[in-house]
């Protein structure tokens, strides 16, 4: 919105009632309005208009961060009105197609886009730079908008961070490095790199680097012969090399083999005397 020329933007002095500033804008508001409805088809239904206060428009709404926005009510003789929204919708339709976006001869003008307060959208947590889309009476998605990326797809439009100019290594929370790993900004997006001593233990579908765990196979006699050290989050595993079966279920184990034999060659195992047959009895 702004005033002649001047483009308005919220300020603490607009929350009180009293000050100066605050008084011009709401006498021009509540004239203009009484100036605009005799040129609709409630024209003789009218009373007078009333502003409740003046708010930042960012309390309503995350994604309006700028102008800023009247509260008021409206009155008109009983039984005039058949339904609220028609009230509104008259108003915007003669302020912007009819008037030049002036709201009467106030001097106010508002800007092009002006969001429905019987829509879903009218009151939604989208983030600032995210677009909200009406899905009915009562329901709205969120996106984020063109040139951002959604942090968090499982509630989308929420946590929307810009492509490219943002260092997401500042802020823990916009990004997903793991604590054992450094966070490396770049031109496009982020790369996350395991510390030493530590490796990379993130999923498929997940980041490169948003899980480290302690590098146990960094240590070449962490495993025996004939298997392969295998990192873990919490811990490493020996596991028994292709061809070579594991032989550790077995209670005979040690009796029959050193400590550091964990799994044998096929062809070397006897079940019966390690005891891991199926035969009962």
């Amino acid at each position: 919105m702004r005033k002649d020329d001047e483009k308005l933007m919220y300020t603490d002095i607009l929350a009180n009632p009293r000050h100066m500033v605050t008084k011009e804008l709401v006498k021009r508001f509540e004239n203009g309005i009484g100036q605009c409805y005799p040129n609709t088809a409630l024209a003789g239904s009218f009373v007078t208009a009333e502003v409740n206060e003046i708010m930042d428009p960012m309390n309503i709404n995350a994604t309006w961060d700028r102008g800023i926005l009247f509260n008021s009510t409206v009155y008109f003789r009983k039984g005039s009105v058949r339904l609220p929204s028609d009230v509104y919708h008259m108003l915007i339709r003669y302020i912007m197609d009819r008037n030049n976006y002036q709201i009467g001869q106030s001097g106010l003008y508002i800007n092009s886009y002006q969001s429905d307060p019987f829509k879903a959208c009218w009151k939604n947590n989208c983030h600032p730079k995210g677009i909200c889309i009406d899905l009915g009476p009562n329901a709205y998605r969120c996106e984020c908008g063109q040139g951002y990326r959604d942090l968090n797809p499982s509630d989308p439009g929420r946590r929307c961070l810009p492509n490219t100019g943002y260092n997401e290594c500042e802020r823990k929370e916009d990004n997903e490095c793991s604590e054992n790993a450094r966070c490396i900004d770049q031109e496009h997006l982020y790369k996350c790199e395991c510390l030493p001593s530590f490796t990379d233990a993130s999923p498929k579908d997940a980041i490169a680097g948003s899980v480290c765990v302690l590098d146990y196979c960094s240590d070449v006699n962490f495993c025996p012969r004939n298997t392969t050290c295998m990192n873990e989050e919490q811990q490493a595993i020996c596991q028994c090399d292709p061809g070579y079966v594991d032989i550790r279920k077995s209670e005979k184990r040690t009796q029959l083999f050193d400590q550091d034999i964990l799994c044998l060659k096929m062809r070397d195992i006897d079940e019966c005397a390690l005891g891991i047959t199926n035969c009962s009895g």
